[in-house]
């Protein structure tokens, strides 16, 4: 595995191409007393973006299925249930592309590991997205190895010493895939599985009813700016009523602080105002979790949506 793994970046490096590797593995975890295991409850995992709990080698877990999230940050973090974290309470474009390859039970009970050059060029923010995603798949949690993105990104969050992990030369995956995502072509997902994607081109005649952006997995703040840049370029309004959902409270400050490049100092809200979308939510797991309006009378309308959320 150690040469392989060598020899396909040395390829890479030669040919400048993006590569993406996803590796599996069973995992089995052991708290012991030089691993200390942390619990945080909150409304989303996002929130925890900025805490000094989000550390390479750590291990975090939480009372929701994407907590696994973090695992951006080099560290374990999987989403338990209410019973588990009571007890340790006590006591301690490229993911619709994979889970098409393995289906939603592909990795199931496993970790998914991802590395290659196409994750290392990745902000911190869409390698949580791709992290938060693997429970789609099945798995228990995901991880990205922590590199100078993730140092310079926790650079001026948190004076807390850590120490980055990563797997042995000689660890064993059940299974390795290489994906070159330069070839890749923008996905969808149709109902009524995230497997059950499509190129994006041969949905073109679908009617759509409503867009939702937002959520965890694409409420951050980088997913409204590219939105904003789409509206912005069109110059166009929407057709149908369009919903947004902050994930964070610091995200929904940004959409009307942090100005779109290029917009001439405009911010993200004002965009979408002009645009036409619905004013911006307030933070919450939106869409998720049955909220806010935008889900209402959802399964009797037979409502067709394009979400930018792995959500329903």
């Amino acid at each position: 595995m150690s040469k392989i793994l060598s020899t396909f970046m040395t390829l890479r490096t030669l040919e400048t191409s993006r590569y993406a590797i996803v590796k599996l593995s069973y995992h089995l975890m052991t708290v012991s007393k030089t691993r200390r295991t942390e619990y945080v409850d909150s409304l989303i995992q996002i929130t925890k973006e900025c805490a000094t709990l989000l550390l390479p080698k750590k291990v975090l877990v939480g009372t929701d299925s994407h907590t696994c999230t973090a695992g951006a940050f080099g560290q374990f973090a999987s989403g338990i249930g209410n019973t588990d974290a009571g007890f340790v309470l006590g006591t301690g474009k490229i993911l619709l592309k994979i889970i098409g390859e393995i289906s939603v039970a592909g990795a199931t009970y496993k970790t998914m590991e991802f590395v290659g050059t196409a994750v290392e060029s990745l902000t911190m923010e869409k390698r949580m997205t791709l992290c938060n995603m693997v429970i789609e798949a099945g798995g228990k949690n995901g991880v990205i190895p922590a590199d100078k993105t993730t140092y310079d990104y926790l650079k001026d969050k948190t004076t807390v010493h850590y120490e980055p992990v990563y797997s042995d030369d000689q660890a064993r995956f059940l299974a390795e895939y290489k994906f070159d995502v330069s070839k890749l072509e923008p996905l969808v997902a149709k109902p009524h599985s995230p497997d059950n994607h499509a190129l994006a081109r041969e949905c073109k005649d679908v009617k759509i009813d409503r867009v939702y952006i937002g959520s965890c997995t694409g409420g951050k703040t980088e997913d409204f700016m590219a939105a904003a840049k789409v509206f912005l370029a069109s110059g166009k309004k929407v057709k149908v009523p369009t919903f947004l959902v902050p994930a964070t409270q610091k995200v929904w400050i940004d959409l009307y602080t942090i100005p779109v490049p290029e917009s001439g100092g405009k911010t993200c809200s004002q965009i979408f105002e002009v645009a036409g979308c619905d004013t911006p939510a307030s933070p919450s797991c939106g869409a998720c979790m049955g909220v806010p309006r935008d889900t209402h009378g959802l399964c009797l309308n037979h409502k067709q949506k394009l979400p930018r959320t792995n959500g329903p």
